[in-house]
């Protein structure tokens, strides 16, 4: 379901309730309905000069558009009932053999090579519960302000699906007096027969839960006052514990930024550094970044500057005025929220300042028209780190990516963290994360430490599972209309770029305006370029590695 609010002030008040479980709920601030390109806001003007679309969010308010968490489905769902035709694989054993035309029972959660049941599975109607069980969507774009209050709330949790105990009793096949599974039998054998056995121990399966994906909270405005709470919890089950398979459920994002004018692309989008281009003017920086501040993840947040039931008069109110250039968020709160995607792109500056510590396999995508300035450090393992800004980009000295798969053990000898009937608990997450960085200027300082080696699991029955490592990108926008030495790459002293892995090492790429390979630093200067990256004969020994690309 959707739930659409237009307007040019609009007013969640005090108590103030839309609860509509995985809904979609758009709330959208113009000033005139019918413009095109309704008036820039700006904060530089007198307030009755502005664009004076505003959304307000009372202190207890709520939208709740969170997954239902109640759904209780049998353990026979997962069995599904086929009659073979045009569905056996495209092959001669399969297609004349006693086979087609009988009937199967598969296990809808696994796959088979002995025909495609994905048209039969598609068909398959969910109850009410399980399409609702996924977190929704709420997005709130206004032309001019946003100011959520201390105590309202959005909610965009997943919810879950729950198995009771029961049977999965699926068709076997015979072949040479052997029994074959329909999810291990190989299409290119000859079977005699099939056989379907009446339900008993061995094909009875405790239940169990299955997490549904988070939702979407997107936010964007010129000005936007957040003090209220956002939660965007998911729920991973026994069986989902592999970060980035299919049936893994996707984290919920916090999305701030986006388009104004294009609310199609970001309503859909959301916030995204690729939106950025050094070739704007001011006026089309500010529509499409939507946010006009300056953005700080924090340890505390804006604990000390609080709105309470007064309007934002940044006018004539110091504190207000600066709350309307400022955003800062709370580090911490948005992992203790249940987050682990998040974007945010402004027309300011954009500083890191405490450390984002998110899930494992999460996402961060930053983007700014200003300088970006990571002080602080990204810890989530597996995860993907973006960071775009058209002015200047550095890291602090010391500050570390760490984004490296994990080593999970799950042998007895180990004694990994268990529930209740033994099961081990842990994420899986053994891929390498993803680092780019991108700016006219980038400025990497000493001590800095980028890590996306991929890690190996060993699972219960001994069996071990390598990965790739994931790859690093650092590279210095070439801007046209700039002189050619504009655009830079500064790698400081003692850097470590670590991809290591038992499978295939991460990828390496690095561009900028006069680096150098090998030889005496300076070469580049010698011949008319600006060096500012010296790479010695042994770097690409370094770091596990397993492709380059220098530019």
């Amino acid at each position: 379901s959707r739930i659409d609010l237009f307007g040019q002030n609009i007013s969640l008040q005090e108590n103030a309730k839309i609860i509509a479980p995985s809904a979609e709920v758009v709330i959208r601030a113009k000033q005139d309905p019918g413009a095109r390109n309704p008036p820039l806001y700006d904060l530089s003007k007198p307030y009755a000069e502005r664009n004076h679309s505003h959304i307000d969010f009372a202190a207890g308010s709520l939208i709740d558009v969170s997954g239902g968490k109640d759904t209780k489905l049998a353990m026979e769902n997962n069995v599904l009932e086929v009659q073979l035709l045009s569905e056996l694989a495209d092959n001669v054993l399969m297609r004349q053999s006693t086979l087609r035309g009988k009937k199967f029972r598969f296990d809808i959660r696994k796959s088979t090579n002995i025909a495609d049941i994905s048209k039969a599975i598609a068909k398959i109607e969910g109850t009410v519960g399980e399409r609702t069980a996924a977190g929704g969507r709420i997005t709130v774009i206004s032309d001019g302000e946003i100011v959520q209050r201390s105590g309202s709330l959005m909610n965009v949790s997943g919810g879950a699906v729950s198995y009771l105990d029961g049977y999965v009793n699926t068709t076997k096949l015979t072949a040479d007096g052997t029994l074959f599974d329909l999810s291990t039998a190989s299409a290119n054998k000859l079977y005699g027969g099939l056989i379907n056995f009446a339900n008993s121990r061995r094909n009875f399966e405790k239940g169990y839960t299955v997490g549904k994906d988070g939702g979407t909270v997107q936010l964007s405005a010129p000005v936007m006052v957040l003090q209220g709470e956002f939660k965007g919890e998911t729920i991973q089950g026994l069986y989902q514990r592999e970060v980035g398979a299919k049936n893994r459920a996707l984290g919920s994002k916090f999305s701030l930024g986006g388009s104004l004018y294009d609310y199609a692309r970001a309503s859909v989008e959301g916030a995204s550094s690729s939106q950025l281009s050094a070739n704007e003017t001011p006026d089309v920086a500010k529509i499409n970044a939507g946010y006009q501040g300056n953005i700080v993840f924090s340890e505390a947040g804006d604990a000390g500057l609080r709105l309470k039931d007064e309007a934002l008069d940044s006018d004539n109110n110091p504190q207000h005025a600066l709350l309307a250039k400022r955003l800062v968020l709370n580090s911490a709160s948005l992992q203790q929220a249940g987050f682990s995607r998040v974007t945010a792109i402004t027309a300011g500056d954009l500083e890191v300042s405490a450390p984002l510590v998110l899930a494992a396999g999460g996402e961060v995508d930053l983007g700014a028209y200003g300088n970006l300035d990571f002080k602080s450090g990204i810890s989530m393992p597996g995860g993907s780190v973006t960071a775009k800004s058209i002015s200047n980009l550095s890291l602090a000295p010391g500050l570390a990516f760490d984004l490296g798969g994990q080593w999970v053990n799950d042998s007895k000898t180990a004694k990994p963290v268990r529930d209740a009937a033994g099961n081990p608990l842990a994420d899986v997450v053994i891929k390498g994360g993803k680092i780019s960085l991108s700016s006219p200027k980038v400025e990497i300082a000493d001590g800095v430490r980028l890590d996306v080696s991929a890690g190996a699991w060993l699972d219960a029955q001994g069996k071990l599972k390598k990965a790739d490592g994931g790859s690093i990108s650092l590279n210095a926008l070439y801007v046209p209309e700039k002189a050619p030495d504009y655009s830079y790459l500064h790698l400081g002293s003692n850097l470590s770029l670590s991809g290591f892995s038992f499978a295939k090492g991460a990828g390496l790429s690095l561009r900028g305006n006069g680096i150098s390979i090998g030889g005496a630093p300076g070469i580049a200067t010698e011949l008319g370029k600006q060096d500012t990256v010296h790479l010695s004969e042994n770097f690409f020994q370094q770091g596990g590695f397993s492709s380059f690309t220098i530019d």
